[in-house]
């Protein structure tokens, strides 16, 4: 199935955003980079289904973070870091400022080439040119400290 038909599927159960409307928003982002293999896309129309009846937030997680999985792993991104606070203080001035694309390049760029970004709510999927570069940082951050959050950050391939 093809990003555009799958966002299409997706769209019909828009009214589940509100079990959990981070994992949804990062879902939909990342079909703007890439595809769903069909038989995800019917597994995931069917979970979502009974979610639709049952209002479950434990199975609305497990078929959104499972479609999640999916599209990073068929996607160009090879490494995923969650749980990135909003606003971070900067060294130089030691004013609080908001965490954005820019900083997740520069930060990120200290550790290899990185081609790719995107970030959305409190999650960078990140594109670095040698995977290797990719499964460096990850040994590097997993589990650090960011302000008061302690990151994960997973290789995707």
């Amino acid at each position: 199935m093809t990003g555009r038909q799958t966002p299409t599927m997706l769209s019909n159960f828009a009214r589940l955003r509100y079990l959990n409307p981070r994992v949804w928003d990062r879902v939909n982002k990342l079909f703007d980079h890439t595809t769903v293999d069909g038989t995800v896309a019917r597994n995931t129309e069917a979970a979502l289904t009974v979610v639709g009846a049952t209002r479950s937030r434990e199975k609305f997680d497990e078929a959104m973070e499972k479609l999640e999985r999916h599209m990073v792993k068929r996607s160009k991104f090879n490494m995923k870091v969650s749980n990135i606070p909003s606003t971070g203080v900067l060294t130089e001035t030691g004013k609080e400022t908001k965490i954005g694309y820019q900083n997740m390049r520069d930060t990120f760029g200290q550790f290899g080439m990185v081609k790719d970004i995107i970030l959305v709510q409190g999650t960078a999927y990140v594109q670095y040119a040698k995977s290797k570069d990719s499964k460096k940082t990850t040994k590097l951050i997993d589990n650090m400290q960011m302000g008061n959050n302690i990151i994960r950050a997973t290789t995707t391939f």
